[in-house]
């Protein structure tokens, strides 16, 4: 009888709580039992400013997306989720993105692990990328999706240890998780086998792909030391976008890649500065495959700082080193097309809050020294309310020559608008 009353009043309270709980928004009622979301819905278009003979479209964006971004919190687990619903007119599908679907357990206060789709992202550059070999979204970058789209994502295993003031971070992808970069089916671009690709002719490639055997590990040992953020970073798989051509099968690969890198990044001079290096050991490692990217030693070195009237600016250099150059240049059957030994690259950013921080105006600008080019991403955003945005920008790459680094992707010029609405 005692249980069976116990039952009963148990039953009666959980009654109460739920008939309490429907006097509730939806938000707060699954907050209660652990369960967040967010999301947004958002509808891009852009247009081609330039001629571009190699696609038939005069736009290669437009798309409308609805996300549901949810976090599940049990005891010592949370699990997450964030998925777009794509509607693509220009490739006439409809799609589902998944940016997020994994589980993050912590066995103790030191030590946790996430297991399943996730975003990963690590060093100190603005927009470039030394130590951070994870998936990056290129296309996305340069036709107008809204930043957070550059960040691609990696099935993986991610282990996070904490000790004695130190930070290990250990990332293991059982299959390889290449970037998303162009092959001409949205963007034209130049090749020097063919010239220039479009919807017509596009990239042929063979990417690694089998589980386990053609996989990717990753570390970071971090620390913070005299109010400076210091890291030491490791990496072994495969260079993340096409960097060799076989010549028997006729298509781009994907030669293996080992890194071993360090930054470093504090307050100096009334700013942030930052320090980042890194040495890219090549499947190529005597540099004299000509087909094959050669080992390159890389070095980034930033300065952030905000002023008065909201107002905030970046300086970034950054430097490429092919280090076996000799022995590419005398393997080389001709000096056509062959690259140059440093790459020399300078970054601005500028950016301007008013009103409130109603509006943002925004722009980043890539400067190679050596090719001559450059690439601009002009930017202008309104908040109409806490919920609705917009915003308008442009992606714009120009220089001397036609076949250059950024100059080669001029035919893809492009202004877009966006607007959306966050829940």
């Amino acid at each position: 009888m005692r249980k069976i009353i116990t039952t009963l009043l148990l039953f009666t309270n959980a009654f109460v709580f739920a008939q309490e709980n429907d006097k509730l928004p939806l938000r707060e009622r699954l907050e209660e039992i652990g369960v967040e979301y967010q999301g947004f819905f958002s509808m891009r278009q852009n247009a081609i400013i330039v001629d571009d003979p190699f696609h038939s479209k005069p736009y290669n964006l437009s798309e409308a997306r609805f996300q549901l971004d949810g976090d599940y919190y049990r005891d010592a687990t949370q699990w997450k989720w964030k998925s777009d619903l794509v509607l693509d007119p220009y490739l006439g599908k409809v799609r589902l993105d998944l940016r997020e679907a994994n589980v993050t357990l912590t066995a103790a206060n030191w030590l946790d692990f996430k297991i399943g789709r996730q975003i990963l992202t690590w060093g100190k550059g603005d927009l470039l990328f030394i130590n951070d070999l994870f998936p990056k979204d290129f296309q996305s970058f340069f036709i107008g999706r809204e930043l957070e789209y550059l960040k691609a994502p990696s099935d993986a295993i991610k282990t996070n240890l904490y000790f004695k003031g130190f930070q290990f971070n250990f990332i293991y992808t059982p299959q390889f998780d290449p970037d998303i970069f162009p092959t001409a089916e949205r963007l034209s671009f130049y090749d020097s086998s063919v010239g220039f690709r479009g919807e017509n002719n596009p990239l042929p490639f063979a990417q690694p792909d089998d589980w386990f055997s053609e996989d990717e590990i990753a570390f970071r040992l971090q620390r913070n030391v005299k109010g400076f953020d210091i890291a030491l970073y490791g990496y072994h798989g495969y260079w993340k976008s096409p960097a060799g051509f076989d010549r028997n099968q006729n298509n781009y690969i994907f030669p293996t890649l080992s890194s071993i890198g360090f930054s470093a990044e504090g307050a100096i001079f009334g700013g942030i500065t930052s320090l980042e290096i890194g040495s890219y050991f090549s499947e190529d490692s005597a540099g004299t495959d000509p087909f094959l990217n050669n080992s390159q030693f890389r070095t980034l070195v930033g300065y952030a700082r905000d002023f008065k009237n909201d107002w905030k600016f970046s300086l970034q250099y950054y430097l490429e080193t092919i280090t076996q150059y000799d022995d590419l240049k005398a393997s080389s059957p001709t000096l056509i097309g062959l690259p140059l030994r440093n790459q020399h690259t300078f970054t601005l950013r500028a950016e301007k809050m008013l009103q409130q921080q109603k509006w943002r105006a925004s722009i980043f600008g890539f400067f190679n020294a050596s090719s001559k080019d450059v690439y601009l991403r002009p930017r202008l955003s309104y908040k109409l309310t806490d919920a609705w945005k917009l915003d308008i920008g442009a992606n714009i790459f120009t220089g001397t020559e036609a076949t250059t680094f950024w100059n080669q992707f001029s035919h893809n010029n492009n202004i877009y608008l966006g607007i959306k609405w966050s829940y």
